[in-house]
């Protein structure tokens, strides 16, 4: 295992390392972000915009790269409503925070790259934990929601009607789609939705 820098000048390796990665690498899965909204805006934009161009760069020297998979967000959606297909981008919404903005950037630069690279995007909702054993390595997202619930010293007022689905995954769903995709020839150039279609 090699340990790097995701803002780093060829992500912080060695040059050996790299010449290594050119040679060998077929296959690429960038997970790199910061979704914590408590991270200043420039930083979280170096992170998951500058990051990702990094990536992109040391994927262009890849001899026998087959496929790089960048996994997004469905967030990229922003404020819309109702349907958003794969090649919506967030246009004509409003990016709620700085999380949303800098990912749907980071899909600008996907987009843009898919001329010169085999690339693939997922976008992934919320995810919990294993399906199998419910595992899962942190607790945020919709589990501190759950934790506030059953934590409350009373029964408070729980949300009522379910006009608003939750999109949730578990993580192992969306890791064996993603590995998938990334092994399709057709799904070259693509942009897909890993999630339920018949949400909470």
């Amino acid at each position: 295992i090699w340990h790097g820098d995701i803002l780093g000048l060829d992500l912080g390796l060695t040059g050996a390392q790299v010449r290594k990665l050119q040679e060998e690498v077929h296959e690429v899965h960038h997970l790199a972000a910061v979704a914590y909204l408590g991270v200043d805006v420039p930083r979280m934009r170096q992170l998951n915009v500058e990051g990702l161009r990094e990536v992109l760069e040391l994927c262009l020297g890849m001899r026998h790269l087959q496929r790089v998979c960048v996994w997004s967000t469905v967030f990229v959606a922003g404020s819309r409503s109702g349907i958003v297909r794969e090649q919506d981008l967030g246009d004509g919404s409003v990016h709620r925070n700085a999380y949303e903005s800098t990912k749907a950037e980071a899909e600008r630069l996907c987009r843009a790259a898919m001329a010169k690279l085999p690339l693939t995007v997922v976008r992934v909702p919320l995810l919990v934990g294993h399906s199998q054993t419910g595992e899962v390595s942190r607790l945020d997202g919709p589990f501190l929601l759950v934790q506030a619930i059953v934590s409350s010293p009373t029964a408070g007022p729980l949300p009522t009607g379910g006009h608003h689905p939750l999109h949730l995954a578990p993580v192992d769903y969306c890791a064996a789609a993603a590995r998938y995709l990334a092994r399709h020839p057709a799904a070259v150039g693509g942009t897909f939705h890993l999630v339920d279609d018949s949400p909470l």
